[in-house]
This record gives structure tokens, C-alpha cells and sequence, in this order.
């Protein structure tokens, strides 16, 4: 009977071992998976910021513009009188 008892102990002990890769592994593919989400999230927040750089660099282009067409259009206003 003690034999038997022991044999179980072990194999308890087996059993505890076993579930530990698991729940290892359900860890490190949920912290793998945080991670990937994350680097999604900072690609995106990336071409977010990226494409509001390049509307405000366009928008002040055009502003510009605008500013040397009138410049331009007072001139010839001026010429013209």
C-alpha cells in the first residue's frame, strides 16, 4: 500500500509538471500576442502622425502660394493704375 501511495505522489508530481509548460506557454503567447498589438498600434500611430505631417506641410505650401499670389495680384493691381 505504500508503494501504491508513493507511485501516486510521483505521478502527482508528473501531473504538475506538465501543466507548467502549459501555463508557460499560454503566458508567452499571450505577452507575444501584447506585443504584436502593441507594434500594431505604434505602426499605426505612426502613418497617423506621418499622414498629419504631410497635411500640415501641404497646407502651409499652399498657403504660400496663396501669399505669392496675392503679392503678385497687389503688384499687378498696382502696375495697372
Amino acid at each position: 500500500m505504500a508503494m501504491r501511495t508513493m507511485k501516486r505522489r510521483n505521478d502527482n508530481d508528473g501531473d504538475e509538471q506538465k501543466t507548467k509548460p502549459a501555463l508557460d506557454n499560454r503566458r508567452n503567447s499571450l505577452a507575444a500576442a501584447i506585443e504584436a498589438e502593441s507594434e500594431r498600434e505604434l505602426v499605426v500611430r505612426e502613418k497617423e502622425l506621418s499622414f498629419q505631417q504631410f497635411k500640415l506641410d501641404s497646407e502651409m505650401n499652399q498657403r504660400e502660394l496663396d501669399r505669392v499670389e496675392r503679392q503678385v495680384e497687389r503688384e499687378h493691381q498696382i502696375l495697372m493704375a
